[in-house]
Formats: C-alpha cells, structure tokens, sequence
C-alpha cells in the first residue's frame, strides 16, 4: 500500500466528512474548505474514499460516475503524509471502484503540480487537453489544467 504507514481506506460518509474537511484545506489553499469539500462531495452521481492512519483521516478520493464515463473530481493528501504512496493508493482505489460501471477516467490537474502529473502518467493516464488559465490560486493567479483519462477495465 504505502511505505512505513499503516493505511486504511474508508468510505466517506458524514464523519470522515467532518474529518477530511481540515485536509482539504490544507491541500487546496482553501478559506472555506467546508463548504467547497461539501459541494464536490454532493455532486450528483460522486462517491468517494478516505484515508485513514492512527484514527485520522490523511487523503481523500472523490469521482463520479455517469453513465460509462468516470471523473476524479478530487483528490488530495496531507502535506506531512506525501511522497508516501498515499495519492497512488487512494487513485488506484478510485479507479477500480469506478471500473464496475464505468470504461473510462477523466481528470483535471493544475500544470503546477508536477507530482500529481508524474503519477496520472505513471497510473497510464494520457493528456488529451489544456484548459487555459482553469485554476485560480489563493495568491488569485490563474493556472493552466491538463485534462487527462485513461481507459478503465472491470
């Protein structure tokens, strides 16, 4: 699963809600992560997964399905567990989930975030698009989005 860390996946319900809500914001920049994580997770159709360690929820998977077609609509660790595996445990577990409905993954990922792209490559992801200026950061800059999928198998 990931190296030195005992994980756990968990479904994201009302108090892994409450719980990954501070990751979120930790990961995002976020002022008012509640509300933004609450809107991601109501989106019609979505399901999503947490990550726990010694009680404590450190990562968070978010997609949907519609009809064929799944989107990663978040995804996220905390800062002091990266570079651990974690992201790719928590994608690998999106991405079978979604397998049993759907036959392809979408994804957006900020061009400023050269760790996540190296891992949708590494998951066989493949860029099919740019979003020109997609993202709008804390600082208000604004940030290219690579669109990415990859085909599913179930």
């Amino acid at each position: 699963m990931t190296d030195r860390e005992d994980i756990s996946l968990t479904a994201l319900d009302g108090v892994t809600f409450d719980q990954a809500v501070p990751v979120y914001g930790s990961v995002f920049d976020e002022p008012y992560p509640e509300p933004a994580l609450r809107d991601l997770v109501e989106t019609s159709g979505s399901d999503g997964l947490v990550a726990v360690s010694e009680g404590r929820v450190v990562g968070f998977v978010v997609w949907r399905v519609i009809l064929d077609e799944a989107e990663i609509i978040t995804v996220g660790v905390d800062p002091a567990h990266q570079g651990r595996g974690l992201g790719e445990t928590l994608m690998r577990a999106a991405m079978a989930a979604a397998a049993k409905k759907a036959t392809v993954l979408y994804l957006e990922v900020g061009a400023d975030n050269p760790g996540a792209l190296r891992l949708y490559l590494k998951l066989g992801f493949e860029h099919i698009g740019l979003r020109k200026n997609y993202y709008r950061r804390a600082d208000r800059s604004r940030v290219d989005a690579h669109v990415m999928k990859v085909g599913l198998t179930g």
